[in-house]
């Protein structure tokens, strides 16, 4: 059963009036006397039919059976009887249950206060975005700030899983120390899994809290489109007080584009996107004659502007969400990239190849690549949570 049609038939349940618990018993008790009564009365009936006319065996038998039928009957409806009991027994029990929970839960410390689709509860209190406070305190908790990075097509590769997987693995060559920092002040899931393998349909499932299937035409990747029906966490935010925006890729392909959050009213981009080409856009301005730091540095640059100039936009003391999604790790990237611009050398992953991957040298490289755009990305998240800290966040 669907968790709504559940709450609806337990809304019926409850509201059932209630029969009175001394008509209840009266009607089990009548119900579970008269049956036997009956019965044995349809069997002795037929006994003495039996002897007074001495009917032949067939017409014996055939008056049996219609006696037997009848009693059978009876039997039917004194249960249907035993069983409006217990309905009207668990009307009863629908109709106080509901009222003592309330009032237990009242009287709990440190319980709930009632949801704003509570019927009773004041509808204007709803999407404040506040905290319960906790027993005892009369100030609502504060709400925190979201900094929400999401790299496009990072799978399971992180210096923080060398850790975890021992020496051995692809994990050896890859480097993303505030990937790790993250992990080690906060939670490092080991097995997680997204919706599905795609770009649209996952992030449809992100945004909405429910499987990808449940997103009408957010459900597919090419011609998707976003159904205003579907609640998006981002908005929701919004609307409970927070201050949110987005740097590059949210929600797409799909029309509207990053439609649930705000398709692009609250992005910030305008420092520039170079970042999201990050080994192509480095590996052009070498061919210049710029040092590579220097490169590396021009684009970290964009990533920065476009932080403050959402920092900038909040209006003081509000919660924020920023959301911050390049696709820099997404193929295309430049050959060779990796090795080139930071130090990751192929030929370390020989041996290391996990089983669906050949272990041959353009494979290496290819993966090295790969390598180089997750460590941007890395560097990059670093160079957001440095400007928090910078600004006591």
């Amino acid at each position: 059963m669907r968790p709504d049609a559940a709450a609806t038939a337990v809304g019926v349940l409850a509201n059932t009036p209630p029969v009175a618990a001394p008509r209840q018993i009266g009607t089990a008790a009548l119900a579970w006397t008269v049956w036997p009564v009956c019965y044995t009365a349809a069997v002795t009936a037929v006994m003495f039919e039996r002897r007074r006319y001495a009917m032949p065996s067939d017409n014996k038998m055939t008056f049996v059976k219609r006696c037997m039928g009848l009693g059978r009957a009876i039997l039917t409806a004194c249960v249907a009887a035993v069983a409006c009991f217990v309905g009207n027994a668990a009307a009863t029990i629908g109709q106080e249950i509901p009222s003592n929970a309330r009032a237990a839960s009242s009287n709990t410390p440190g319980a709930n206060t009632p949801n704003a689709n509570t019927p009773g509860t004041n509808p204007a209190n709803s999407n404040t975005g506040n905290v319960a406070p906790a027993s005892g305190s009369s100030a609502p908790t504060q709400r925190p700030n979201i900094l929400f990075a999401f790299a496009d097509d990072w799978g399971r590769f992180a210096s923080a899983y060398a850790k975890l997987d021992g020496p051995g693995t692809v994990n050896d060559l890859v480097k993303t120390p505030t990937f790790d920092r993250i992990a080690r002040e906060g939670i490092l899931f080991r097995r997680a899994f997204v919706s599905a393998p795609s770009c649209t349909p996952c992030r449809s499932a992100l945004m909405t809290g429910q499987h990808f299937w449940r997103t009408g035409r957010g459900a597919i990747l090419r011609g998707a489109v976003w159904e205003e029906k579907h609640a998006a966490f981002p908005l929701l935010l919004r609307d409970a007080g927070y201050h949110i925006g987005e740097t590059y890729k949210v929600w797409s392909p799909g029309t509207p584009g990053d439609a649930p959050f705000g398709a692009g009213k609250y992005a910030f981009e305008k420092a520039g996107g170079r970042f999201n080409q990050f080994s192509e856009n480095v590996t052009k301005m070498l061919a210049r004659g710029e040092p590579l730091e220097a490169a590396k540095q021009s684009l970290f640059a964009e990533v920065r502007a476009n932080f403050d100039a959402f920092l900038a936009a909040r209006p003081a003391g509000r919660p924020f969400l920023y959301w911050f999604g390049p696709t820099n790790v997404h193929r295309q990237w430049q050959r060779g990239s990796g090795k080139r611009l930071w130090g990751l050398e192929p030929d370390d992953l020989r041996g290391k190849m996990p089983p669906f991957l050949a272990d041959e040298p353009e494979i290496r490289e290819d993966l090295a690549d790969y390598f180089g755009e997750v460590q941007a990305f890395d560097a990059a998240l670093g160079v957001l949570l440095e400007r928090l800290a910078a600004t006591g966040e």
